[in-house]
């Protein structure tokens, strides 16, 4: 090649879809040069050409529309958009970008010091200063989802060698049309993605202070707004210890986990449980380790309490039950564990621990990759090393430390829901290194020791990478990533001479999740409309007062137990040894005094080991009674340590314990004792509901068959794609050409 023959460019971007939105904004907003290269059909362009578009967003309108535009809706009120109603996003988004894109894709790639030469297949070649990658992520199930039409496979075995959102809404599918399904994997966790209930009394709404409520009126709230990341930042430990339950227990099959949890998810299918995942979160420092897999379902109760009156309408839209709690609890779906499976493609059939059952289709799942062409890091000497991609050899999943002002975007993914928070985020990031060059040098200079901070906060130590390294706890992201660009929100800044004041702004800055909105309110990249947004969002869910009470209630747990710990040891240690006589300490009183000693420890070392089963009496209690108890219980404490009758505090704790074993017994919503993740007590009553949500599914897309049917023997045509026989899934192992967003688990 010759250079002099090279286009240069300040700004390559390579890939056009909905993580390069944010940035292409910042760029043309400041007036900055950008060059476009982008090949091929966005993936959820593809998934409308092959009408595929009928199911739910796993996150909520907030977390994935950008902050401008949710401005510009002005949604208050959360909601799950649908997939059509996210793709029509999608095309007003792109609609000012379309005629700047050069449609070429990337053949390979060498990274100088100060430059990068890209190639192209067309045989252009670019000499730029920046280069970005927005190429999406791929994964075989992608192409399954286009090729594979599920709505005509009935009665039928389908083994999933996977599991994630987009496997769980192809379950949602298969199991309504009177599918068997067989899931292979090492374990998952399963989370509600939406708590919805409604508070008795006057439909006035007033307001209860003591229970952070009003009277009459419904809550919704979705899983990503259920995170109060910022109480993860400033103490993990307690952090952790609130998110064990969700997660699961410690050990399912524990005596402990039978007796105290036998109606939680994983204890009732323990293969089920990923161990090491669940374990290497419990080893790392942060209050969220990285690489954690979670499945977000609609739960079959909420779904009946929010959608039953309108049913036919939202199974038309897509929005189906995708409860895998229930669906396994039902016999409908079943996990087998992937590392003690053997899968026969020739017989098609699938073994595990003596069973064995054949299937008709087989689903290939395979880990989230970044589409990225041959890339090469060439020394000083002309020396060209082949770059692998490794989500833990990169800054904040953005910056590669084997690589030179080259940037990647939209490749890491959350755990729970956000995406859209997250691109936006990185999108300022890079923004941030491409306007200010020296920070961009200085980041280089530092970025070894940056990336070692991080991952050793992050990732359990001496655990070997993983394919899901990529997968983060949203808010814990979006909040290190605006630190680095300088808009994070300090604590200090809450302060104010007027205590309430002070008070409203920490319980924001606490309770309020790390969303790009919040970031956005101020400073260099402020929205105009975003600070107001964010407030009417918070007040309409009333400043977060239900989080507020959930944290107080398992606070106090925790300190009744430590008081409990600390009145013994000064009633029968402290007291005994300030009240002994002139002559000393006697043998007999000696060996009490050490005896009381160890039980006060031991008792410590046992609550400390334990706590978050102390928060499960807690976690039972239906949701308006955490404001009572946060606001009753230091009352309580507050005489108990005046007094010094720890007694009192087993007493306490007991009729607390007794309130949630009472309401574990009890649900008829509003009022429920049920978990707020993965619950299997009450799933049983749901059966006529889920008979009757599958006789009007089976109706509808009969119904559906019909019209396409009628239509296309009035054309005199081929049928649609989405009605014609159903394909095998095709092999899948060849990656397609560099494009855009391949992955559908937001």
């Amino acid at each position: 090649m010759d250079p002099a023959s090279a286009t240069r460019v300040e700004t390559l971007i390579i890939g056009f879809g909905f993580s390069a939105i944010p940035l292409l904004r910042e760029l043309e907003a400041r007036g900055q040069p950008y060059t476009l290269l982008s090949h091929g059909t966005p993936i959820w362009q593809q998934l409308a050409a092959s009408d595929r578009l009928e199911f739910d967003l796993v996150s909520s309108f907030h977390a994935s529309f950008y902050v401008q535009d949710q401005v510009a809706a002005g949604v208050i009120d959360n909601y799950y958009p649908t997939a059509r109603e996210f793709y029509e996003y999608h095309e007003r988004i792109f609609a000012p970008f379309r005629d700047k894109i050069t449609d070429d894709y990337v053949v390979s790639v060498d990274n100088h010091a100060e430059h990068s030469v890209v190639c192209t297949s067309s045989g252009k070649v670019y000499e730029a200063r920046n280069v970005v990658f927005a190429t999406g992520l791929g994964r075989p199930q992608n192409e399954t989802i286009k090729e594979l039409d599920l709505r005509g496979i009935e009665g039928q075995t389908l083994v999933f060698n996977t599991i994630g959102d987009t496997a769980n809404m192809m379950v949602a599918r298969a199991v309504a049309q009177g599918n068997k399904v067989i899931l292979l994997n090492d374990g998952f966790v399963n989370l509600d993605k939406y708590v919805t209930f409604e508070t008795p009394g006057p439909k006035s709404q007033w307001y209860l202070p003591i229970f952070g409520v009003r009277t009459g009126k419904r809550y919704a709230l979705d899983l990503a707004q259920l995170e109060f990341h910022n109480v993860g930042r400033l103490w993990p430990k307690f952090y952790k210890d609130l998110f064990a339950i969700p997660l699961g227990p410690p050990e399912p099959e524990s005596l402990l986990a039978r007796t105290l949890l036998p109606h939680k998810f994983h204890v009732r299918f323990p293969d089920t449980y990923r161990r090491e995942r669940i374990r290497a979160n419990a080893d790392a420092r942060a209050g969220h380790a990285n690489g954690m897999s979670g499945i977000k379902y609609w739960p079959i109760d909420m779904y009946e309490q929010r959608f039953g009156h309108e049913l036919d309408d939202r199974i038309r839209q897509g929005v189906l039950v995708n409860d895998l709690t229930f669906f396994h609890l039902e016999g409908l779906v079943e996990t087998w564990p992937k590392h003690r499976a053997t899968v026969d493609m020739e017989n098609q059939s699938v073994r595990c621990d003596g069973r064995v059952e054949r299937f008709d289709h087989f689903i290939d799942g395979g880990a989230e990759l970044p589409r990225l062409p041959p890339i090469f890091s060439v020394s000083e000497d002309g020396t060209r090393h082949r770059y692998t991609y490794a989500y833990r050899g990169t800054y904040l999943g953005v910056v590669p430390q084997d690589l030179r002002n080259v940037y990647f975007i939209g490749y890491t993914r959350p755990f729970t829901g956000g995406l859209a928070n997250m691109t936006e985020m990185q999108a300022l990031m890079i923004h941030k290194l491409l306007s200010e060059p020296e920070r961009a040098a200085t980041l280089q200079g530092e970025i070894h020791q940056r990336v070692e901070d991080y991952n050793a906060y992050y990732y359990p130590t001496g655990k070997e990478q993983t394919p899901t390294d990529h997968l983060v706890n949203y808010g814990l992201y979006t909040a290190d990533v605006a630190e680095f660009v300088g808009i994070g929100r300090k604590f200090s800044s809450a302060l104010s001479w007027n205590p309430w004041k002070t008070f409203l702004n920490l319980r924001f800055e606490l309770l309020h999740p790390n969303n790009a909105l919040k970031f956005r309110m101020q400073g260099e990249y402020a929205v105009e409309g975003a600070e107001a947004l964010g407030r009417k969002i918070a007040a309409h869910n009333e400043h977060w007062s239900i989080l507020m009470f959930l944290l107080l209630a398992v606070f106090w747990d925790v300190l009744l137990g430590y008081l409990f710990v600390a009145l013994v040891f000064l009633d029968f240690v402290i007291e005994p040894l300030l009240a002994l006589p002139p002559g000393g300490l006697q043998t007999g009183p000696a060996a009490s005094l050490v005896a009381w000693t160890a039980v006060s420890a031991g008792m410590g070392v046992l609550l400390h080991k334990n706590r978050r089963l102390v928060m499960l009496s807690t976690y039972s209690l239906t949701v308006p009674l955490f404001g009572l108890k946060a606001a009753t219980m230091p009352l309580a404490m507050i005489y108990i340590a005046v007094t010094g009758q720890w007694a009192l505090c087993p007493l306490l704790f007991g009729f607390w314990a007794a309130m949630a074993w009472a309401f574990r017994q009890f649900h008829k919503p509003p009022i429920s004792g049920r978990y707020l993740f993965a619950d299997c007590k009450f799933k049983h009553e749901y059966r006529p509901f889920w008979e009757r949500y599958q006789e009007r599914y089976l109706a509808i897309q009969r119904d559906r068959k019909r019209a396409a049917m009628s239509n296309v023997a009035a054309m005199g045509g081929q049928p649609p794609a989405a009605d014609r026989a159903p394909r095998e899934a095709p092999d899948l192992g060849a990656p397609g050409p560099l494009a855009t967003p391949a992955g559908l688990d937001n």
